[in-house]
């Protein structure tokens, strides 16, 4: 969250509005799991989306976390899918009691759930067997019986070059993915063409200032106002680093903007910076 014409202190951070000037689509991620509310699995699938989704010209407006019940993932996803743009769903997707967000979308939609024969070849690939010898009531059928809406995306897989082997499931704009997070990365990787926009690029540069960012507070809030149209200006501190106290980030669409931005910035903050490769 950003703040425009006024730095808020929330949780040792200023944050700044998105600009006007600005478009890109909007984001909204469900990660589904008894075991993340409990604490049990830290989960890294929405870090990975939040920063991945600029460069897919998608902006992360909200993230929740929820538990395996059916009536409430379906909840979220009719709520997600007309708020956002793009939905991405994380876990419930297995052959367990609890793998029920393949239901829960159905329900989220007023459809059904069918036996799709692409994803019943993938279950007897995977478990070297035949179609046919798989009982109706075996729970590895679990994983092939989807919505009777959605539409199966097979993709290259980012990480080998290979044909993907399962296809990520989507319903109207909601993407359903794996919780395991190199099956989760796998399957964004493959959404990316139906997600993107590839006319929105964001391009950004990072200050390392010395001072303390309270110090910062009224030229972030004036140098925010003054670019609050196509320029988006993150301040965030540190505690434990030794050669700076407040990393800003700039970012903008057009690089020319950023480029002219960053040397206002350089300047105001003249004597205050320092030069860091976080690498």
């Amino acid at each position: 969250m950003r703040v425009v014409n006024r730095v808020m202190c929330r949780n040792a951070q200023y944050l700044i509005k998105r600009p006007s000037g600005i478009l890109n689509k909007s984001l909204g991620v469900i990660v589904i799991g008894n075991e993340i509310l409990r604490g049990d699995t830290v989960d890294t699938n929405f870090a990975f989306v939040a920063k991945k989704a600029p460069s897919y010209g998608l902006v992360l407006k909200k993230v929740s976390i929820i538990p395996d019940v059916t009536a409430k993932i379906a909840a979220e996803v009719r709520n997600f899918s007309t708020s956002f743009d793009v939905v991405v769903t994380s876990g419930g997707i297995g052959s367990t009691h609890d793998d029920c967000t393949f239901e829960a979308v159905a329900e989220a939609f007023n459809d059904s759930l069918r036996l799709h024969p692409s994803l019943l070849d993938c279950i007897a690939t995977l478990y070297n067997c035949k179609a046919k010898d798989i009982p109706p009531d075996d729970s590895r059928l679990r994983l092939a019986r989807v919505p009777s809406t959605s539409k199966l995306i097979y993709g290259g897989d980012p990480l080998t070059g290979q044909p993907s082997f399962y296809p990520v499931v989507r319903i109207r704009n909601v993407f359903i993915l794996p919780g395991v997070p190199k099956f989760f990365r796998q399957g964004f990787g493959i959404i990316k063409p139906h997600i993107c926009d590839p006319n929105v690029k964001f391009f950004g540069k990072n200050f390392y200032c010395t001072c303390e960012e309270t110090q910062l507070a009224t030229r972030l809030s004036e140098f925010a106002a003054k670019h609050k149209e196509n320029l988006l200006i993150g301040s965030y501190p540190v505690t434990n680093n030794r050669y700076y106290k407040v990393r800003i980030s700039l970012e903008s669409q057009d690089p020319r903007v950023l480029e002219e931005a960053s040397e206002a910035f350089a300047e105001l903050l003249s004597g205050e910076l320092v030069s860091y490769d976080p690498d």
